[in-house]
């Protein structure tokens, strides 16, 4: 095997023809540090890539398959007594043509675009120039590369979305998101979540009650000891409904004995996204409990995920969340008789 480089690049365990599928959990460590981040890969049948035209329109635009999302963007913005940066790893893995095209759009709060690649401000310099094509990221198969949010000329402070279009449609768990805290030195991993085609998709079963939303993350915990907080809750919230319609989503907080509050979060434009403290939100009614956070909304299409502090530790990790129906078709609730 090649010597391996501090540029980054793509893992893959292949399994041999014939043998039982192998599957991995990625124990992610900076170099010369002690703490390491836990996240997990995705499997990818064999198969040739095919030959297809670059997907651009006769006026030059970019024309995407699917856009993935991740409401964990951060800029040097301080919540609950930290401060939050994020990068964002983008792979290609296995694509199912030759090449993989993706185009990054970053909003703020109020749904408005941040940043975006044009000529007047283009791609940073950790994406290598032979990389990129027509101002939209270019990888061939088994490529990465990285995007920092502090060489993005964002706002000094900024935390918002991250929306990814992709041609062709490709797996999310290929797009990591890294989270760091400066003041411990820590640092997390997950990945981004699904677009509109699979979102529409968990709608439609009748269990679901007509809701738009219906996202959960667990081990959550607020908790705290005399005034001093040890264990908290960042809650990322965008808004992707193409429809737009203005989100107004209630999140749910669930222990083991059931619901313990249920919080309005208010307006979430389309396309905004918000971040919202947990001990800010409970008002004393969220005691010392593990913890379930599912977000409602009867009308728009949001995505929530979570950054779990743990003040006692100098620690944080990331819980990407998943709608509650996302394995509705693959494991039947039906009882069996």
């Amino acid at each position: 095997m090649p010597p391996l480089t501090l540029s980054g690049g793509t893992i893959a365990v292949i399994n041999q023809p014939g043998s039982p599928k192998g599957f991995a959990y990625l124990m992610i460590k900076r170099a010369g540090g002690v703490r390491f981040s836990v996240e997990h890969p995705i499997h990818q049948a064999p198969f040739k890539p095919v030959a297809a035209p670059a997907p651009f329109d006769a006026a030059g635009r970019f024309k995407a398959k699917n856009i993935l999302y991740t409401p964990l963007v951060f800029r040097s913005k301080r919540i609950g007594g930290v401060t939050l940066d994020s990068r964002f790893h983008f792979s290609s893995g296995a694509p199912i043509e030759e090449f993989l095209w993706m185009s990054p759009l970053i909003t703020d709060a109020e749904g408005q675009v941040s940043w975006q690649p044009t000529p007047d401000t283009k791609l940073p310099a950790t994406i290598a120039p032979n990389q990129i094509e027509r101002g939209v990221i270019k990888l061939g198969s088994m490529q990465s590369c990285m995007l920092d949010s502090a060489q993005l000329p964002l706002p000094r402070t900024f935390s918002g979305g991250l929306s990814l279009a992709v041609a062709p449609t490709t797996n999310h768990t290929l797009m990591k998101i890294e989270i760091s805290v400066k003041e411990w030195g820590a640092h997390a991993f997950t990945h981004f979540r699904p677009g509109l085609q699979s979102a529409r998709g968990y709608q439609k079963p009748k269990p679901r009650g007509g809701l738009a939303t219906d996202y959960i993350a667990s081990g959550a915990r607020l908790e705290s000891v005399g005034n001093r907080i040890v264990r908290d809750e960042i809650i990322g919230v965008i808004n992707v409904d193409d429809k737009g319609i203005i989100g107004r989503p209630s999140l749910e907080v669930f222990a083991s004995g059931g619901l313990l509050a249920r919080i309005d979060l208010g307006d979430v434009p389309s396309f905004g996204c918000r971040h919202y403290l947990l001990s800010d939100l409970s008002s004393g009614k969220i005691s010392a409990h593990d913890l379930s956070l599912r977000l409602v909304d009867e009308r728009a299409t949001l995505l929530m995920s979570v950054v779990h502090l743990d003040y006692g530790r100098r620690d944080l990790a990331l819980d990407h969340g998943s709608d509650r129906f996302s394995t509705f078709n693959d494991y039947s609730c039906d009882a069996l008789v």
